[in-house]
């Protein structure tokens, strides 16, 4: 095992050869997490990143500062918005360079009393894709734990829409202000969809994704939600910016039209409603095709106290802030729809690491190692220098079978 490495191991079900012939019915037992890396050059969280048609990462951040030519950076230097838009180049990992496209300066600056705000929300970016050279961004109204009025303190995403950009996040379409007054997903249901990567611009071809665009949602929560929604839409008809082009899983063979319904309150029979239910342990996030596995990998995560909120509930259970400790819980399927069943759990602390996004760029092969954007306790966004953790952290992860 390599320095810095820890290995944490569970069973798991069968995966079946990709690209890569796996041995029939191996299975996978474990992972193994390097020690994080954080840059010190960024400031912001929910790091989820697009492998686009040009070789670069495109990613979002939300509360962020985006990425600076300075060494290291603070709340302090520039704007500090709701989200930004960045980018990384590089063909290795450990080289990896960026800077922000765009500060999303129409979306608003970060806080958790927004200004000028008619329902008390705020801007927030989640799942990001590239299609025939146009980005798409998931964004929603979010509501801060502290105002929310959800009993567990968490942050509710709700009024989602999609926006596009022909020109590499310089520019995009909806606006703000249409965002806000039609939002194309109303209410919770599907208010964080993050969209599943098939490697480079979804090069990789599995399960009708040539035709489609998968995204995942859970039930309306940036923090601790509790299930997990599928829906597609046609890559002909993304570009329309349409709810009602989009459909919903809904049971059965997910590669048969049959099993899908225009109706955002269909039900997914026989899984209480869901491809993945996990009460109050599903943080938004989106999963990744691993080709040389002919698999899917996804990570749950959650705070430990019930929300990243810093409430009583917390400081009884003796943190001192909600955000230091998190649970990771590795997910692993043979199709989009699932099954879905975990093979590994790790806890962070004090980094409170979340938002977890698999980089397919730096996947190998045969699929056993692939390295994840994520980021650290938000709480700590008021200390300065290197002592924040608050920032985009790199973790590479090898599988064990």
């Amino acid at each position: 095992m390599k320095p810095g490495w820890t290995a944490f191991n569970r069973p798991n079900s069968n995966l079946r050869g990709g690209h890569f012939k796996m041995p029939a019915q191996a299975q996978i037992t474990g992972i193994k997490l390097s020690e994080p890396r954080m840059l010190l050059n960024s400031l912001g969280d929910s790091w989820e990143a697009v492998w686009a048609e040009d070789g670069n990462l495109y990613a979002v951040a939300d509360d962020s500062n985006g990425v600076s030519d300075r060494t290291i950076v603070d709340r302090s230097d520039g704007e500090h918005t709701n989200f930004t838009v960045n980018v990384f180049s590089g063909d290795c990992i450990a080289d990896l360079t960026g800077h922000t496209v765009n500060k999303m300066l129409d979306y608003g600056m970060a806080g958790p009393f927004p200004k000028n705000s008619s329902d008390g929300c705020s801007w927030k970016a989640m799942g990001i894709t590239s299609v025939e050279n146009v980005l798409y961004v998931s964004v929603g109204r979010h509501d801060y734990g502290i105002n929310s009025g959800d009993s567990h303190f968490r942050q509710t995403a709700q009024n989602t829409s999609i926006i596009k950009s022909y020109d590499r996040g310089k520019t995009w379409e909806r606006s703000p202000e249409c965002n806000l007054k039609s939002p194309m997903f109303r209410g919770a249901k599907f208010g964080t969809p993050y969209f599943i990567h098939y490697g480079m611009a979804g090069s990789e071809s599995a399960h009708n994704s040539d035709k489609y665009i998968y995204a995942l949602s859970n039930n309306g929560f940036w923090d601790n939600g509790d299930n997990f929604k599928l829906g597609r839409v046609s890559k002909s008809d993304i570009n329309d910016l349409n709810a009602s082009d989009w459909e919903y899983y809904t049971g059965g063979d997910g590669m048969n039209d049959a099993s899908w319904s225009k109706d955002i309150n269909f039900t997914v029979r026989g899984k209480a409603g869901y491809v993945l239910d996990v009460p109050g342990k599903c943080g938004m996030t989106g999963a990744a095709y691993l080709a040389g596995l002919n698999r899917y990998i996804m990570i749950l995560w959650y705070y430990t106290s019930g929300s990243g909120c810093d409430n009583e509930k917390a400081q009884n259970q003796g943190l001192d802030n909600a955000g230091q400790e998190t649970v990771w819980d590795f997910y692993e399927s043979p199709f989009p729809w699932g099954p879905w069943t975990k093979f590994a759990s790790h806890t962070f602390n004090p980094l409170g690491a979340y938002n977890p996004c698999i980089l397919t760029k730096f996947a190998n092969d045969d699929g056993k190692k692939f390295s994840i954007f994520t980021n650290g306790n938000f709480q700590s966004g008021e200390s300065k220098n290197a002592d924040l953790y608050y920032r985009l952290n790199i973790i590479e992860c090898e599988l064990i079978f």
